[in-house]
């Protein structure tokens, strides 16, 4: 790992270990009956680090965090309750846990940290011109507890109690021209407490930050999309659109050190730029897409120093190009990817400056058994690049994945 120096560390180390288990059941909307999904989910994290000789930071380390979350998820929908009004809603429950252990710092452990959040939904969506003009306004209302324990840098044992209760509407409009041409917009508003990596980290290369305030802010986005399919099955699309967000207390990672960054609040990030796609499609299994995004992150807070300054680990040029080929049983494609270069601190330090970057990347996969059961074998930086992440950590070279995808239904 990465030392405090221009020397790397062979003592150090970090192992993370994470698992995720969901289930869906849904139904299908029949008379009058809405359109019902319950989904549940399990996920849980163990972060083990070492730093024996504290060449990472600020004393010895000898860590084994472990957090985990349950969500349950229940939705209606009703595509047609009074046409042309169709209404949905939502509910949801998720508790968070945070246990965290060091048993090289010479502290008692804080208690385990524990988040519930009970969440609801309403949306209604009107169709005066059947799809040809789609009006949405959507409210959620979240309730959380926190009850947050850690431990400040001289071992003291700090508590955080709160309640809060975040209520996010959102508005949307789509318009049908001509041609498969449309139109659309959208507006939100919406809070956003810190989750529970910025809050805590992992004691390797994320450094918990618990004082941590909320981020909160508008964001607006409008542009256009056409959409054309031929007789022959030739099809293409082409869309754009501009968004802008004005956020307060924003929560960035900044690098905290050679090996480390740390969550922290700006106190006024705004963010603006464009977004392009097209994709194209043939009767012969052949398609291609590509986007970009040009965007502007600028720090807009109260500090004289930063005022005007990119956002760190904000690149603002990014592409993806993809071409693959599928038939019923096999399929194998390439895909390009372009990040552009983003700074580490707030101040735009050239020596916290992260050059752009290239990787590109090819897979191959094969289905069986009536396509219910598909294998993948997937490369990634072919071109054995070495370079580095938004954060400045170097990324793997030339890498191999295998994957098994199995479908127990038909659907």
């Amino acid at each position: 790992m990465p030392g405090l120096g221009a020397v790397p560390d062979y003592e150090a180390s970090l192992d993370y270990a994470r698992s995720l288990t969901q289930l869906d059941v849904a139904s299908a909307p029949r008379g009058l009956a809405p359109a019902a999904r319950l989904a549940g989910a399990l996920e849980r994290e163990r972060t083990r680090s070492r730093d024996p000789l504290g060449h990472l930071g600020l004393g010895d380390h000898d860590t084994d965090d472990r957090m985990g979350s349950d969500q349950l998820t229940a939705a209606l929908e009703w595509p047609r309750a009074l046409s042309p009004l169709a209404l949905e809603g939502a509910g949801l429950l998720r508790r968070e846990r945070a246990e965290l252990h060091d048993a090289a710092d010479g502290h008692p452990d804080p208690p385990p940290s524990e988040r519930t959040t009970r969440g609801a939904s309403l949306g209604v969506q009107l169709r005066p011109l059947g799809d040809r003009v789609v009006l949405h306004a959507a409210r959620r209302w979240d309730r959380i507890e926190d009850r947050l324990r850690s431990l400040s840098s001289l071992g003291r044992l700090q508590r955080t109690d709160v309640v809060r209760e975040i209520s996010a509407p959102q508005l949307g409009a789509r318009v049908g021209i001509a041609g498969g041409l449309e139109v659309k917009a959208n507006w939100s508003r919406a809070e956003r407490p810190p989750d529970f990596m910025e809050l805590f980290g992992n004691q390797g290369s994320v450094l918990g930050n618990p004082a941590l305030r909320p981020e909160r802010g508008e964001s607006w986005d409008a542009g256009a999309r056409w959409s054309r399919a031929g007789a022959g099955g030739f099809a293409g699309t082409a869309e754009w659109s501009h968004f802008e967000s004005d956020t307060r207390d924003i929560i960035l990672y900044v690098r905290n050190s050679q090996s480390s960054v740390r969550a922290q609040n700006v106190s006024r990030g705004v963010i603006r730029g464009e977004e392009f796609s097209l994709s194209a499609g043939t009767p012969w299994g052949l398609t291609a897409a590509a986007a970009a995004t040009l965007e502007e992150a600028r720090d807009r807070g109260s500090a004289p120093a930063y005022y005007g300054k990119r956002l760190p680990q904000r690149p603002e040029r990014q592409a993806t190009a993809r071409v693959e080929y599928r038939r019923t049983r096999l399929g194998v494609g390439a895909d390009l990817d372009y990040l552009g270069d983003n700074y580490l601190d707030q101040y735009n330090q050239e020596q916290k400056h992260v050059p752009s970057r290239t990787l590109v990347g090819a897979w191959l996969s094969v289905s069986i058994l009536a396509q219910r059961v598909r294998f993948t074998v997937e490369g990634k930086n072919l071109g054995d690049r070495s370079v580095s992440d938004v954060g400045g950590f170097p990324l793997p070279g030339r890498s191999v994945f295998v994957s098994c995808d199995a479908h127990l239904t038909q659907h």
